[in-house]
């Protein structure tokens, strides 16, 4: 399946990579995120490198795990789905005697392969991989086992396989939740609560003039919680200037602050750059007031959350 038809057939159901933002346990994503992306309405995210890495060293994750492990792997490019919860494996186990793990898009063996990558160590697999893999698992009778295959890309570069045991509590209470967001959220164009603050900025993105919120005492414990949270932040800026301004003074002209063989801190001009003042040189050309018009637009006030101190 070519990645542009993926990307596309994707759209009608939650993969892997969406369940455990609708969980709330993914690091990336909001259940928000995914209501947009099924309605149509994402903001299109372009490739990055972290993305093109894993991408690209895919394969070499799943030969790392075959070497390992002296088991044999098979793509599987077919779609699996049960409901609206939808998936594509990464890799298939090769049953002992098989050549394929699977054969006219059945799935012939009982475990998967999940390759990963990270600059991150891991003592156990992350909680969205788990969901990721149990989301894959409950897409077909047949899977018992995934192993989560991840190449560390950190100082100390090393490989380890981790082994996930099919949950089918779990399976079940999260394709429910699966169907509840469809039916609830996508079906109806009903976006889900906001998990955080970016979720908020994005659902009202403007105010409605002169509207109020009466609060009750809760949430005036979390405003005041906030002031105290901004208070101790104010305080550890200005002590943070005043132990940089000891350093700085200390440095004078110098560009480099060292104890011993350890390099404390450096105090560098930039390189110089080049910045060409647009407005400056359109006023120096005299334009007439129809001109500026023509070139000028309104733009919406940014909407600005404020605390009072009060």
């Amino acid at each position: 399946m070519e990645r542009q038809e993926w990307l596309q057939r994707r759209k009608a159901g939650i993969g892997g990579s969406d369940v455990g933002a609708l969980l709330g346990v993914s690091p990336w994503r909001t259940a928000l995120d995914v209501y947009y992306d099924k309605v149509g309405a994402s903001r299109e995210e372009p490739e990055n490198e972290n993305m093109r890495i894993g991408t690209a060293l895919e394969q070499f994750v799943a030969d790392r795990f075959e070497q390992e492990t002296g088991r044999k792997t098979s793509r599987f490019n077919g779609l699996l789905q049960v409901g609206h919860s939808i998936g594509n494996v990464d890799r298939l186990v090769v049953p002992e005697g098989a050549r394929l793990g699977s054969y006219q898009n059945e799935i012939r063996t009982n475990e998967l392969v999940e390759c990963k990558t990270s600059s991150n160590e891991w003592e156990e697999v992350p909680v969205h991989y788990l969901a990721q893999v149990q989301h894959y698992m409950g897409l077909d009778p047949a899977f018992e086992v995934a192993s989560v295959a991840c190449l560390f890309l950190g100082f100390q570069k090393h490989f380890q396989t981790y082994r996930v045991e099919r949950d089918n509590a779990l399976i079940k209470t999260m394709q429910e939740a699966v169907e509840k967001f469809w039916a609830e959220h996508v079906e109806k164009r009903i976006p889900p609560a906001p998990q955080n603050e970016e979720d908020c900025r994005r659902l009202w993105e403007k105010s409605e003039a002169g509207k109020v919120v009466e609060a009750d005492e809760a949430l005036a414990e979390v405003a005041a919680q906030l002031r105290d949270v901004t208070l101790r932040e104010k305080e550890l800026e200005a002590q943070e200037k005043e132990l940089r301004g000891k350093l700085m003074a200390a440095l004078g002209d110098a560009e480099e602050l060292r104890f011993g063989a350890q390099k404390l801190a450096t105090w560098k001009n930039n390189k110089a750059s080049e910045k060409t003042d647009w407005a400056g040189l359109a006023m120096a050309l005299n334009p007439t007031p129809e001109q500026i018009h023509a070139y000028t637009e309104l733009k919406p006030g940014a909407r600005v959350f404020r605390l009072s101190v009060k």
